[in-house]
């Protein structure tokens, strides 16, 4: 679950906060048996963005993320797979291009600050660079589409709808 909120600071400049959290249980096996063991992963991620009209199309960002990471470690009680926590912050900058009416291309260099050590241990794992492209296919309903790479190759593709429900 989450939530967003924002602020039109001055006519040029919005303010957003988000908030996401989740909690999942994780089954052992796929496989659609009785299952007796789950492995439990809690995730929140705070995130406070400003925003700022440059000129008519261009929106410069600066954002700062703040995650909390506890992972059971295991399914079920296990000595080899111990739990763990760790806290994320992340700092990010970007542009938003309205190219066309119907048409915003996007790029965020993102550094993250503290992570995951298992997956932040060396320097190209601190930058994650996203690409994204917007398409209004009506007024209200938008196709989103983009990459995000991390410089030391680990990367991802997204597509999703985005439905505008009042102004």
């Amino acid at each position: 679950m989450g939530a967003e909120g924002a602020w039109q600071v001055i006519d040029d400049g919005k303010l957003k906060l988000r908030w996401d959290g989740v909690v999942s249980e994780i089954p052992s096996t796929p496989v659609l048996t009785q299952l007796t063991e789950y492995r439990t992963l809690h995730r929140e991620m705070a995130t406070l963005r400003y925003e700022h009209k440059v000129a008519a199309p261009l929106v410069l960002s600066g954002e700062y993320g703040y995650g909390y990471t506890w992972d059971s470690g295991a399914f079920g009680q296990s000595d080899i797979a111990q739990p763990r926590e760790f806290h994320t912050n992340v700092a990010a900058l970007g542009v938003d291009w309205a190219a066309l009416e119907r048409l915003t291309l996007a790029v965020k260099q993102e550094l993250i600050l503290t992570g995951d050590p298992m997956q932040v241990s060396e320097p190209a794992d601190h930058f994650v660079t996203h690409l994204l492209t917007k398409v209004g296919i009506t007024e209200e309903l938008s196709l989103l589409g983009g990459v995000s790479a991390r410089w030391s190759g680990e990367n991802q593709a997204h597509a999703g709808l985005a439905w505008q429900v009042n102004p």
